[in-house]
Parts: structure tokens; sequence; C-alpha cells
């Protein structure tokens, strides 16, 4: 905000525009009024805090990796203007550093000097609080006074320890005189008087034996002899009886100094001990003395510092290159924009495709049919929008362009939408284009079975809308134009259409009144404007039809008319709505299930497959139906060249056509 205030860019229009969607999109102010112009604007207005999105809207700040340097760049319609801003910032920058760092000194200064006041009247008491208990306590001098009494209880321990190890030795021998009697006194044999004594006693009792022997104890010479002896012998016993009294004498005044030692011992003991209760407390207090002086001293250091700290106005932030006056714009860079463009465009495309393609769970093309249900694919039916592979219009043999259209519609959409199923041309000799497909469908049919082609056939499907009623009739067609007599069944006894698209009204005979008994089989079975051709209606709407074909009749009409015709198809309601498909399936020599193309899901048409190989029943293939070669992959095989080459070939052939198609709402 200071450079915007200092270069009032808030008056400038490029300053003043109005963004929208997130900044894509801004406004141009209309002409800045000549009040904004003249007075200064108020920082709290609508217009002044606008300036300030813009200005941080084209200010770039990047730092470059691996280095302390900061790139600051600048946007602006004016090239002098974005180079003098760019310029102001950093040095607005610098003197914002200066200031904030002066700023923080001085507070730093001004608290480190309340605490220093606080700091120094708390170092006071505790110091006096040391003096005092010293002389309380006369430890002035603590230190020397501990170590002396330490000192003193070491040197009296060792006496005492000296004098327990006398007091033992004394002991010792005082405990022998005790044991050896009056016979022997311990020390004795050491003693030189004894020793001389002793050897004295010996010779007068060597003389006094060999006088013994010549003379009579009365013999004045024997007398005098024992005189010597008896008073040797007295001398012994006083000398013994003096060594005995000096070691009981030795011994307890060893007693005595060990008691005194030991008194003297606890009683230095117990000095110590006062001495080192005292100087704990002092030791305390000396320590809270000496800590408050050392957070004085760092804090008074601090002090210092910060003082001169801010009488320097140094900065490390400097730069490095100023900002240049651009020679040429750097946006709207064009080709970037449109190579961006095109390369998110392009990737949105084929990300919706993708994304598309793995929404969609229909089967679209054969490829699909046998990757996700291991089905071949009998044939691709297409739909009649498919415009560039049916023929414009077709002729009879007069040349006349004429269509024999058979319509029925299926209720289910609310949706109108007029889905016109592929048509078939009846007769012997139609050659159109979209009959060509059911011919290969015929093919497909016939060559399903390694042995010999089924006899006959079950058209079903997954859902109601499929187009299996009529692949039913145009495959029944496309089998008589074989030469062959084709047996047409309408075994869909919930909604039976096959006499509708053949233009026959339904009888009140038909494949249910045979079930039921009131019918026989050949009363049933009726002509249809086609060679070749006979149809099975459904007659009267039965409330029962698993029932009626799971009896024992149903297998007897397949038996019989196998008889009478080559082919049969039977038209069967859907699979997953009703069971009758599946009682079906089980009787007939194969099935086939229509799909249609495009619009089924795969997940359907696997259960319908399932169900049906849970009844034994031989699923030879799928049907592609109403499959639009314009939107698929398979519609490549069939371009225009092959509509042109071989439709106007089967235009020209003069063959009548009966058109067969039906419409979905």
């Amino acid at each position: 905000m200071h450079v915007i205030e200092e270069l009032e860019l808030y008056r400038l229009a490029e300053f003043n525009r109005h963004r929208a969607a997130w900044g894509l999109w801004a406004t141009e102010p209309e002409d800045l009024n000549e009040q904004l112009l003249a007075v200064r604007i108020n920082p709290q207005s609508d217009t002044y805090r606008n300036s300030i999105d813009n200005f941080l809207g084209n200010l770039d700040i990047n730092p470059i990796r691996r280095s302390n340097l900061v790139e600051v760049r600048f946007s602006s319609q004016d090239p002098e203007l974005a180079s003098r801003i760019t310029n102001r910032l950093a040095d607005d920058y610098i003197e914002r550093n200066l200031q904030v760092r002066w700023d923080a000194t001085q507070r730093a200064s001004e608290w480190l000097s309340r605490q220093l006041v606080g700091l120094k009247g708390r170092l006071e008491r505790s110091q006096d609080a040391v003096q005092q208990y010293a002389r309380e306590n006369s430890i002035l001098f603590v230190a020397q006074e501990q170590d002396l009494t330490n000192a003193t209880l070491q040197q009296l321990q060792e006496e005492f320890t000296s004098s327990q190890s006398v007091r033992f030795q004394k002991e010792s021998l005082y405990n022998l005189l005790g044991s050896s009697g009056s016979h022997e006194v311990p020390g004795a044999l050491q003693n030189k008087l004894i020793q001389d004594l002793r050897v004295q006693l010996a010779g007068l009792q060597r003389k006094r034996a060999e006088l013994s022997a010549k003379f009579k104890a009365e013999y004045p010479t024997v007398i005098q002899v024992q005189k010597q002896i008896d008073a040797i012998e007295q001398s012994l016993a006083e000398t013994k009886a003096i060594l005995t009294r000096d070691i009981a004498d030795e011994y307890s005044a060893a007693l005595d100094h060990e008691n005194q030692l030991r008194a003297a011992v606890e009683a230095q003991k117990a000095l110590v001990n006062q001495i080192g209760e005292k100087s704990i407390q002092y030791n305390i207090l000396k320590r809270e003395a000496d800590t408050n002086r050392e957070l004085y001293v760092g804090l008074l250091q601090r002090m210092k510092e910060a003082e001169v700290s801010a009488g320097m106005s140094a900065s490390n932030i400097r730069i490095v290159d100023a900002a240049e006056v651009p020679k040429k714009p750097v946006r709207p860079r064009v080709a970037l924009n449109l190579a961006f463009a095109l390369f998110l465009g392009l990737g949105f495309g084929i990300g919706l495709a993708f994304f598309q393609e793995y929404m969609d769970n229909t089967l679209k093309d054969p490829d699909e049919t046998l990757r996700y249900l291991r089905l071949p694919s009998l044939a691709v039916i297409p739909s009649i929008h498919s415009s560039h592979i049916l023929p414009a219009y077709s002729t009879n043999g007069n040349g006349n362009g004429n269509k024999s259209l058979v319509a029925w519609k299926v209720s289910g959409k609310r949706r109108s939408q007029a889905v016109a199923f592929p048509e078939i041309l009846g007769g012997g000799g139609d050659e159109s284009g979209l009959a060509e497909f059911y011919r290969q469908l015929r093919t497909s049919i016939l060559l399903s079975r390694a042995n010999k082609a089924p006899r006959s056939l079950l058209i079903t499907s997954a859902f109601v809308g499929e187009g299996k009623t009529t692949t039913a009739v145009n495959i029944a067609i496309t089998m008589s134009q074989l030469g062959d007599k084709v047996l047409l069944v309408d075994s869909d006894m919930r909604k039976p259409r096959c006499h509708k698209l053949l233009g026959i009204p339904n009888p009140n005979k038909g494949l249910a009144t045979f079930l039921t008994g009131q019918s026989s089989w050949d009363e049933i079975i009726q002509n249809t404007h086609i060679p070749n051709l006979f149809l099975v209606p459904c007659g009267p709407l039965p409330p029962n039809p698993s029932e009626l074909f799971y009896s024992l009749t149903m297998q007897e009409f397949i038996t019989r008319v196998s008889g009478q015709f080559k082919f049969i198809v039977f038209d069967s309601p859907p699979v997953l709505r009703v069971s009758d498909a599946r009682i079906l399936a089980g009787m007939v020599d194969a099935v086939a299930v229509t799909v249609h193309g495009g619009r089924t899901p795969r997940d359907g048409v696997r259960r319908a497959k399932d169900q049906l190989l849970a009844v034994n029943a031989n699923v030879i293939g799928v049907i592609l139906n109403n499959l639009d070669f314009s939107t698929s992959s398979y519609g490549y095989y069939y371009d225009g060249a092959y509509d042109s080459a071989y439709g106007d070939a089967y235009s020209d052939q003069g063959e009548d056509r009966n058109t067969v198609t039906h419409s979905s709402v």
C-alpha cells in the first residue's frame, strides 16, 4: 500500500478495472472523476481496495531456487511505470526491513531495561540472604571449616582402625593366657630372663640327678642343690606372674584406647554432619545468588549489544539488478495461447470420446459380441437411417416405384421417435441391398451346425423393442426364397404381431387353441401372400402361456409340423421378461438372440444367454439388429460404392417387392 500511495497508482485507470469470473473478465473504467484526481482517496473505499487487488494481480514474486535471490516482476500497460514500480518495490522493501529491525531492536532494548531493574533487585536480595545465613550459622568460611573437619574425621578414623588392630592383638594374647593355665604364659619363650632361669634350672636338675645317684637326700650337697632348684623355680613363677599381669594390663589399655577413639570418631561425624547440613542451605542460597548474577550480567550484555545494533543502519538485503524499461510487451502471447487452446481442446475431445466409450456398455459391432458374449455374430442388420446402404426405392416389373409397407408400434418410451427397422422384399427374385443382409443371416443360420442345418429356429431377445418379430418374419421370408416350405409360428402369446406384419388378421384359431385342444394342428396353419411361407398365428391370448408351452401338446406340435415343413421359425417373448422363451428354447434345434445395436446393454444380453444355456438351449449366435452404420465402426464395410454398384443392378431386376418395416416409439 505504501508504493500505491507514494506513486498514487489508485488515480490511474489501469488500477481501477473491475474484474469478474475469477479474473478472466475485466471492464475498463470510465473517465476518473476530477474530484478523485484532486483529493486523496480514502483507504477504506472500494475504489482504493480495487486498486490494491489490481496491483497484487499484476505483481509476481518468485524466489530463485538454490540461491538467496528473489525475482520481482510487475506487469503494466506502461513500460516505464512497470520499471518504476518494480524498483520502488525493492527500495521500499529494504527501507521496511531496516525499519522493522530498528523497531525490533528498540522494543528489545526497552524490554531488557525493564527486566534488568527487577533482576538487579533479585540479585541484591539473594546476596544478602547468603551473608545473613552465614553469619547466623557461623560459617563465614564454610569451605575451609568443612575441609578441616573432614580431615580430622579421616585422621581419627585411621587411628581408630589402628587401635582396633592393636586391641585385636592384645585380646588374642589375653585369650591364650586364659586357655593355657599356669603352666605356660604367652610370650614366655621369648622372655630372656625366663630362658636363662630355665637353663639354670635344667643344669641344677641334672646335677641333682647325678648326686641322687651317689648320695642320699640328706647329703649336704644334694640339699644345697635342691635349695638352688627351689629358688630358681620360685623366680620362674614370679616372672610368669609378672608377664601374665603385663598382658592383661596391655589388653585393658588397648581396649580403653579403642573406646576413646570410637567416641572421638562419632563426635567428629556429628560435627561433619552438622556442618554439611548448614552448607546445603548455604550452597542453595549461594547458587541462587550466582544464577541471578549470571542472568544480570547476560541481560546487561544483551542490552549493550541491542543499543549498538540500534545505532547501525546496515541491511542484509541489496538490489542485484535494477528493473529496466521493457522494450516489448510480454502478453498476450498469441501463438502460445492458440497452441494451448488447440492442445486443450484436442485433449478434452479425446478424453470425452474415451469417457463416452467407457460409459457405453451396449453392443455396437460383431467384435464386441464375440468379446463380451463369447457368441458369434450371425449377421448385422442396418437401420433405416443408414441411407447410404439402403436403396432409395424399389421397383416392380413395370418400373413403377411401389412400396408395400406394414408398420407396427411398440409402446415403452414416451418420446415420439420413429425408428424404422430393416426392410426385406418378398417374392422370388428381389435383390434389394437390404435383402442381402438377410441372405447373409440365412447363410449363417444354415451353416451354424457342422452336420446339418437346424430345422427349427427360435428367435428371441433380452428385452422388448429389439426387433425380434421383424427379424423372425424376414428370416422366414428369406428361407422361403430357397423353394422349400417354411412355417412361421407366432409363439409370442403376450403381444403377437406376426400376423400384422404379414397383413393377415388375427383369426380365432391359432397356436393357443391347438394347445388347449380346441383346434387341430392343420386347422391353424394359414397361407400368406409370400410363396412357400405359411403362418401359425397366436390366436386368442391365453391367460397361462407358460403352462401351455410346458405341455406335451407343444412337443407334439413341433414333431408334426417338422414332418411337413423344411424350416420352422418361432417368434417368442423376451427372455428376461417371461419364461416362455426358455421353455421353447429346449424344444427347438437352435436359438438366435436379437440385439438392438447401440442400445441393448451387454449385461442384459449376457444374462439372457446364461438363462438359455441353463436349459441346454443351442444358442447359435447373435443378430445385431437396427445398427446405425453412420455411427458404427462396422459401417465402413458397406460404403457408397457397394450401394451404387449393386443397388442399380438390383433395381433393374423388375421384381415385385413387399416391404416389411416397423417403428418404435
